[in-house]
């Protein structure tokens, strides 16, 4: 209730500036109601009635005043203003009431309200104020004019006593007080940092520690008191001491802000933990009276944020730097090799069989040549040198400060030769080959990352222009090749979408009886500014950028309607070739089921021919191919069978039904001997597999004769007819049909 009265403290050791004026109201009230006890009775001796009673209603209505009055808003000095005015009223309050009883009860109501309110010796300050309030009244009695010198003395001193006994109270009070909230905020801030997490510590200016919580136990092994005396940096890495030392010097006379540091502490095992510090000054606080240190272990998150950025600039299957991490280092070199003139390479490296081996053995198998391949990388170079992985199954090496250019032909040589040594994937051991294209700079200025890995990647296409397994260096005319690449795969994705693209068919003919057989489907590009334009124009693009799969898959649908139609006219078996690609693809068996199924045409009337190379590479993958084609009832061949490295072994397995012998050997075959030893064996070969075998390219009659003569099958070539669109084709069926019912075959 007293707390309610007098209101909250708004400073330690003091009353609040409202219990200030509050009290200095209740005093003067108080003088007001003694001086009224005198008044009420009609009789008092010496009493000046009119002016007892006019002081007692200012009295009362200053004790209203005061009680009213802003006192928050108000200094805490502001109160000693009223002094003059207390002493005034006690002053004339002697005056009006000489009575020696209450005559000094005045002076002790005001310089108890001064013991209370403020400051020591206050009460000795006011003493040149109170001095007239006593003396005046005493000189105007005669009564008390023989002694006033010992009641002045007597009764100010009486007053200034118990002023200046009740200020020491009042501060001896404040002081335990304090302590006590100082020994009660300390335990608290203890209860609170034993069981915290984070270490909280309390450092001097010095960086010393004065107090450490339990939390450091945990954190770094060590107990509490093992700290405290020690400075923050005695533990702290050689490299981060002056991060710690940065951080205490920055916060001291920061208080309005918290500062953040980060370094490392050695743990009690001698290991090094990353910690994140927030450190501020609390020096003014009382009870804390020094720098507050609020620290954390960040290790598993340094940690973490280690292999996001290892992530950032890796590869995650081979470890290999990635593209970002390449571009940095290859500015870098570029930027070293102007200031030192020494030539910086660029080798571009890309697996050739890599597609082919990925899908037919898995992509764990893929990712596995990977690995082994990123291994031989890295032992191919030096140590300062970079390898990196771009995409799938292209690599970079960067060669900085070459003084020769041929070390990069050698490095380029050396990868090659590591290449040579099988791989083994599981139970199948594999070769693979890679092309190479070289880029160099010249230690001039000016060079971009982004141009020379251009280069380097032009380079390499050229290489694989030449075959497998080839090293290309960069020229500028490679440029202009390149550019014409790309202008030829955009008309190609443009010629898909605008449906360009035409189907031609050569005919096929039983040797024996001359009778027409069949058709090979064959695609040509009908552009719009170049015309015709042959497939060995346009089927290396195609291949290598993936168009060939659609361009197959509606070839293979064409076809199919086309031969539909025909049957009407004259039964014949259509002959579609796959790329190596459309091969490998996954959709292969929709997309034929698809084009026989929305066609009508019988699937026995379908022949799907594949490269020997291509059914080679493929390997096992390649029976399990055939055999699902062969379950949807169409026909196989191995197209231009002698020029791959066919295995008799994969061959005896494949279930196919026609092996079609390439060109190269049935131009011979009347004058060389070894062409026509070829053909023999090929076609006894068909025969003891049970298989029919096609001649290709068929130009004269003495091959035509020379073949009759090796008992071959079929045959095709401008000998009979040449590639010619489907009308060409209907008419040459019509001429057959009604060349068959005059019983005359379409070739001698």
């Amino acid at each position: 209730m007293i707390g309610r009265f007098l209101g909250n403290r708004d400073e330690p050791g003091r009353l609040p500036r409202r219990a200030k004026g509050r009290l200095l109201a209740f005093l003067t009230f108080a003088s007001g109601i003694t001086l009224l006890t005198d008044v009420i009775p009609s009789d008092t001796p010496g009493l000046h009635r009119t002016l007892a009673v006019q002081l007692v209603v200012i009295a009362l209505a200053l004790s209203v005043v005061f009680w009213v009055l802003p006192w928050r808003r108000l200094p805490h000095g502001a109160s000693l203003v009223f002094v003059p005015v207390a002493f005034g009223l006690v002053a004339l309050g002697n005056y009006a009431d000489p009575n020696p009883y209450t005559y000094g009860l005045p002076y002790v109501t005001v310089f108890l309200w001064i013991g209370t309110s403020h400051p020591r010796w206050t009460s000795v300050a006011s003493l040149p104020i109170s001095l007239p309030a006593f003396i005046l009244p005493l000189l105007t009695m005669p009564s008390a004019a023989g002694t006033w010198v010992g009641s002045t003395v007597f009764t100010l001193g009486l007053c200034v006593a118990f002023g200046e006994a009740l200020a020491w109270l009042i501060q001896r009070l404040a002081s335990a007080q304090r302590q006590l909230a100082a020994k009660r905020s300390q335990a608290r801030f203890q209860a609170l940092t034993s069981n915290a997490a984070e270490i909280v510590a309390i450092l001097d200016e010095s960086g010393t520690v004065t107090y450490c919580s339990e939390a450091v136990h945990a954190v770094l092994g060590l107990s509490p008191h093992a700290l405290v005396g020690s400075r923050l940096w005695d533990r702290v890495h050689p490299d981060d001491v002056c991060a710690a030392e940065r951080l205490v010097q920055h916060c001291v006379g920061e208080q309005a802000s918290n500062q953040h540091g980060e370094f490392r502490v050695q743990h009690r095992d001698g290991s090094w933990r990353h910690i994140e510090a927030i450190c501020r000054d609390l020096r003014a606080e009382p009870e804390i009276r020094g720098l507050v240190l609020n620290a954390r272990d960040v290790s598993e998150r340094k940690v973490l944020e280690g292999e996001l950025a290892h992530r950032a600039y890796h590869d995650a299957l081979t470890e290999l730097p990635n593209r970002d991490m390449l571009l940095d280092r290859l500015g870098h070199a570029l930027a070293r090799s102007a200031r030192t003139g020494q030539r910086t390479a660029v080798l571009f490296v890309d697996l050739d069989t890599f597609k082919i081996i990925n899908d037919t053995l898995g992509h764990q198998a893929g990712d596995d040549l990977l690995v082994s391949v990123a291994q031989r990388l890295r032992a191919s170079v030096r140590a300062g040198d970079t390898a990196a992985r771009m995409a799938a199954d292209e690599f970079i090496l960067l060669l900085e400060d070459l003084s020769d250019i041929d070390e990069a032909r050698r490095v380029a040589e050396r990868f090659q030769m590591q290449l040579r040594t099988p791989v083994e994937l599981g139970d199948q051991s594999v070769v693979v080959s890679a092309s190479i294209g070289i880029a160099c700079s010249d230690g001039a200025e000016g060079v971009l990352a982004d141009d020379l890995l251009r280069q380097a990647e032009v380079a390499v296409h050229a290489a694989k222009d030449h075959g497998k397994g080839q090293i290309a260096w960069f020229d500028g005319s490679m440029t202009r090749t390149s550019l014409d690449r790309l202008a030829l795969e955009a008309d190609l994705q443009r010629a898909l979408e605008n449906q360009e693209f035409r189907v031609w068919y050569q005919p096929i003919v039983d040797l024996p009886s001359g009778r027409l057989t069949g058709v090979e489907a064959l695609v040509r590009w009908q552009h719009p500014t170049r015309g015709l334009v042959p497939p060995d124009k346009f089927i290396g693009a195609a291949e290598e950028t993936g168009l060939i799969v659609p361009i197959g898959r509606w070839v293979l649908r064409e076809a199919c309607r086309q031969a539909k139609a025909w049957q009407s006219v004259w039964p014949l078996v259509v002959s579609v070739n796959l790329s190596a690609r459309q091969f490998q693809h996954p959709g292969l068996l929709e997309d034929v089921a698809s084009a026989l199924r929305d066609s009508g045409l019988a699937p026995d009337l379908l022949k799907l021919e594949v490269t020997e190379s291509v059914a080679m590479d493929a390997g096992v993958g390649t029976i399990q191919t055939f055999q699902a084609l062969r379950g949807l009832g169409a026909r196989l061949a191995i197209d231009d069978f002698g020029t791959g490295y066919s295995s008799l072994a994969y061959l005896k397995r494949f279930p196919v039904d026609t092996l079609k012998i390439d060109r190269s050997f049935v131009n011979g075959v009347a004058e060389d001997e070894q062409d026509a030893a070829i053909v023999r064996s090929v076609v006894a070969l068909a025969r003891t597999l049970g298989m029919r075998v096609t001649a290709e390219g068929i130009e004269t009659a003495e091959q035509l004769e020379a073949l009759r003569g090796m008992a071959c099958d079929d045959g095709q070539g401008y000998l009979f007819a040449r590639p010619a669109a489907s009308e060409a084709i209907t008419s040459l069926l019509q001429a057959a049909a009604t060349a068959a019912n005059a019983s005359t075959p379409l070739a001698a």
